[in-house]
């Protein structure tokens, strides 16, 4: 094992890893956007509970067992919203990295609901060749 001097002059062979950083503001903007779009989103799905709910409570025709469908359906619409704010959020943070290209391409795709400026753009940087070779799944 060979010891480097942290304060020892770089190199002059030192080559950055390709595709420098340009996917560091799409990756925060993703983050960002995915947590500020997924808590509206969550106070539209709050609202619309509470919608059911008071519909529920007024009289209206809604026997138990109505009730428990339209709250489980509900529950599992809200389980797959969430789940693509969670896929957008966690692929940001695969981009920061550089890890696992296809999960960060998928989860681009996924982030373009969530943050359409940020996801495109993010789309667009890693269809890039110098891009894609500086994942570390992508070396070999």
């Amino acid at each position: 094992m060979t010891y480097r001097d942290p304060n020892a002059p770089t190199p002059l062979n030192y080559a950055p890893p390709r595709g420098g950083n340009t996917l560091t503001l799409p990756a925060i903007g993703i983050m960002v956007g995915t947590v500020f779009i997924g808590l509206f989103v969550n106070w539209l799905l709050l609202m619309a509970l509470m919608g059911l709910l008071m519909v529920a409570s007024d009289g209206t025709p809604w026997s138990g067992s109505q009730l428990i469908a339209a709250l489980l359906i509900f529950g599992v619409v809200c389980l797959g919203i969430e789940g693509v704010f969670v896929l957008a959020f966690i692929s940001g943070i695969t981009m920061l990295n550089r890890r696992y290209y296809r999960f960060t391409f998928f989860g681009a795709i996924l982030s373009t609901l969530a943050s359409p400026p940020f996801g495109i753009w993010a789309l667009v940087l890693l269809s890039r060749p110098d891009v894609r070779a500086s994942f570390h799944d992508m070396r070999n």
